[in-house]
């Protein structure tokens, strides 16, 4: 099989590197193919680099891009390659980051979150469950007697 990708060359065994792009490289070869191989194995090379040429890379150690990285196919990581909707997790120094759904907002870091529409349900605030009967707003505070306000607000105060 000729070897017409860089991907396609043995990177065990060099004796098994016989041709480069179809190009005889073996023992006894006729002189005008060391000039072709080596210009097909830049041309390979380059076409490599360039993205031009798909080739499956295996790193068996840490990569540094000093760029944008751009995925063009799908990524995997240890775990697989995720779903829609999650995000990737780091686990530390010395573990694989991994593939998480969000599935508590109690969970996130942000300091507020903007929530627009919907029904919330069952929620907790400082341990007070935060019923749905009422129009109004609901308040929770430390405060003994609640102030302002209009006819339908429900204000809960923390003992």
């Amino acid at each position: 099989m000729a070897k017409n990708n860089v991907s396609d060359w043995d990177g065990v065994t060099a004796s098994n590197n016989t041709d480069v792009g179809g190009i005889n490289i073996s023992e006894g070869m006729p002189p005008s193919n060391v000039n072709d191989s080596l210009r097909e194995i830049m041309r390979q090379v380059r076409a490599w680099q360039s993205g031009d040429a798909v080739v499956d890379s295996v790193y068996n150690g840490q990569t540094t891009f000093n760029a944008d990285v751009t995925f063009n196919y799908t990524m995997t990581l240890g775990n697989g390659t995720g779903d829609a909707g999650q995000y990737i997790k780091s686990m530390g120094s010395n573990s694989a980051p991994v593939w998480e759904s969000l599935t508590d907002l109690a969970l996130q870091t942000k300091n507020a979150v903007d929530i627009t529409g919907g029904t919330i349900t069952g929620t907790t605030i400082n341990s007070v469950v935060v019923g749905t009967n009422g129009q109004g707003n609901k308040t929770v505070s430390t405060s003994a007697s609640p102030s302002g306000g209009a006819d339908g607000d429900i204000w809960y105060t923390l003992k």
